[in-house]
């Protein structure tokens, strides 16, 4: 990219965040009887991971499947209790599994 686009550029996004509109947001209830449910799912799996040098190596020593597994499941929720009242909760739940050469441990 040239100078003189690269300053075009610069110059048309200070005058787009010049001229922006300001937002104004506050938290929200839900209305009474009303409720909002969500459910999530994370998933990571490894096999190897960077050492101290930058390297990559194993995740665990002569275990060349992958050896970490972290699985999460997420429950959150709204419920409207009055118009200006709103109970909200999460459950979370993880499982965490690492496998070395000899044990597999796990947690969750």
């Amino acid at each position: 990219m040239c100078w003189h686009s690269m300053t075009r550029a610069l110059l048309a996004l200070g005058a787009i965040c010049a001229l922006h509109q300001t937002a104004a947001a506050q938290a929200w209830t839900q209305p009474a009887g009303r409720t909002y449910l969500k459910l999530s799912y994370g998933s990571a799996t490894a096999g190897e991971q960077y050492g101290f040098d930058g390297q990559r190596k194993l995740y665990a020593d002569d275990v060349y499947a992958p050896a970490f597994f972290d699985r999460s499941l997420y429950l959150y929720g709204e419920m409207g209790l009055t118009p200006n009242v709103t109970f909200v909760g999460a459950l979370p739940y993880k499982r965490l599994t690492v496998r070395d050469a000899t044990f597999k441990y796990g947690a969750g």
